[in-house]
């Protein structure tokens, strides 16, 4: 049985290596799964800190008179990146939580009135509870349309580095609330 298969082989050697070489690359790859179900979890959350040289016209417009500042960012984390993954099925996570803030103060609807860069989704705000469920998932999926990135409801490195968190200025020189994405 084995020599009617090697002859087989040698007679049409194409597919066979063929064959080979697609089990070999499958083997390498792995199965095909989303790019960010190798991100690592938000489990934590983050201040990243930005120094604003009056570039950013929207930090412009809440301080025209004044010079240079230092600003943090919030976000989910996972150790030292933000670049990480959520989805439903996440419960009881800083980073959850951190999401849930953000989703709420620059994305809800509510009264945004005098934030800078906040942008009404029409959802309700979110309860703050860690719990990555139905209500937050559809929050995401609204920024991803919002955003015109792949809607699929998870958090993830696209959605971080393109949806808005809270600004905060290190040395708490203004009130007015600040929307602005993680990268400036």
């Amino acid at each position: 049985m084995h020599s009617h298969l090697n002859r087989r082989a040698i007679r049409h050697p194409l597919p066979a290596a063929a064959a080979l070489l697609i089990a070999l690359a499958a083997t390498l790859l792995g199965s095909a799964e989303p790019a960010h179900a190798a991100t690592p979890k938000c489990n934590g959350t983050n201040d990243w800190t930005y120094h604003d040289y009056n570039g950013d016209p929207g930090i412009k417009k809440l301080r025209p008179n004044s010079g240079p500042f230092d600003y943090y960012v919030e976000t989910p984390s996972a150790g030292n990146t933000a670049m990480c993954t959520m989805n439903t099925g996440h419960t009881r996570w800083w980073g959850v939580d951190t999401l849930q803030k953000a989703l709420n103060f620059c994305y809800s609807s509510a009264d945004h009135s005098g934030d800078l860069n906040a942008v009404n989704l029409g959802f309700a705000p979110l309860a703050v509870d860690g719990i990555y469920g139905p209500k937050t998932k559809a929050a995401v999926t609204a920024v991803q349309r919002h955003q015109k990135i792949k809607i699929d409801g998870v958090y993830g490195p696209q959605t971080a580095s393109t949806m808005r968190f809270e600004v905060q200025p290190l040395d708490g020189s203004w009130t007015m609330p600040i929307c602005h994405t993680l990268f400036p």
